[in-house]
């Protein structure tokens, strides 16, 4: 007869012959042929959610959050060109009438779209306009839109001007709020402004995160304050923070001199945390240990 049980299943003959065997063999036989019946849609309506409506994506009562009109006016301004006439006439014409700004999701991305174009003072009217005071979250929303704007244009003294204001909105500035402003500081090489605000976020929000840590310890690059970089990034690893191998790097040259055992156990801490170093890393390591040889 035809090995039948060659062509469905891989299975030698003695195997065949014990009765565990054979009801392995058909169980491979019909099993899938039970799978595939329409019996089993029960099982997915069971699975499948009760209520309805849930699972589904639920629209919201007020309309979309961006209305057709200022999507159309964000899809044009996406084509110009940093401070073009025709962008200016754009965000105006919306600064002009902001009723037509209804929703904190349309506000902020023409804000956003501000920062984008080099156009900081149109995005503080934005804010001035839609910032009510009445609603936290979306007041913040607005507020970091409005400070990642002036960022983006290097105008650090905006930035730090709209984290001042921002209590007399009634608005509480939170750590991406704090964040945002180190970096626009540090970017501007205002290395003392960033240390100030670390502690300013430390007594108010009591917690610092992976981008606080990176830009304290980039700051005090800048500023030559070793003994607080290097307190920064045993803080974070005292924390279990990942740090990057930039920030690795740094904290190498920082430990150059009297400190350049500390820098070989950053090197040696990066292998273990599986971060790869770089040649950068290798020659901070060298200047480091030279550095230690020249003041013996």
């Amino acid at each position: 007869s035809f090995p039948f049980y060659r062509v469905y299943f891989p299975m030698p003959p003695s195997l065949l012959r014990r009765p565990w065997g054979r009801v392995l063999f058909l169980a491979f036989l019909f099993v899938p042929t039970l799978l595939q019946s329409e019996d089993f849609a029960a099982i997915d309506a069971i699975a499948a959610p009760r209520s309805k409506g849930l699972g589904k994506k639920r629209r919201s009562r007020e309309g979309p959050a961006i209305s057709v009109e200022n999507q159309a006016r964000l899809r044009s301004l996406q084509n110009l060109a940093e401070k073009s006439e025709k962008a200016l006439a754009v965000i105006q014409e919306v600064i002009q009438k902001p009723e037509t700004l209804t929703r904190v999701k349309e506000v902020q991305a023409f804000i956003s779209a501000c920062g984008r174009l080099h156009f900081w003072r149109e995005a503080l009217d934005l804010l001035e306009l839609k910032r009510t005071g009445a609603w936290p979250v979306g007041d913040i929303v607005l507020t970091n839109a409005a400070i990642s704007a002036c960022s983006q244009v290097g105008n650090w003294e905006a930035v730090l001007g709209i984290l001042e204001d921002a209590p007399r909105h009634s608005v509480s500035p939170d750590i991406i709020s704090y964040n945002l402003a180190m970096g626009a500081c540090c970017n501007g090489r205002q290395w003392e402004r960033v240390l100030s605000l670390v502690n300013d976020l430390q007594q108010v929000k009591g917690r610092k995160d992976f981008a606080t840590f990176n830009v304290t310890l980039h700051a005090c690059v800048q500023g030559g304050q070793w003994e607080l970089g290097l307190a920064c990034l045993n803080e974070m690893l005292a924390l279990d923070l990942q740090p990057t191998w930039t920030m690795y790097n740094l904290g190498i040259l920082l430990s150059r001199g009297k400190l350049w055992q500390l820098g070989l156990s950053y090197l040696e801490d990066m292998w273990s945390r599986l971060v790869m170093p770089d040649v950068t890393t290798y020659a901070s390591t060298v200047e480091a240990m030279t550095a230690m040889t020249d003041a013996a």
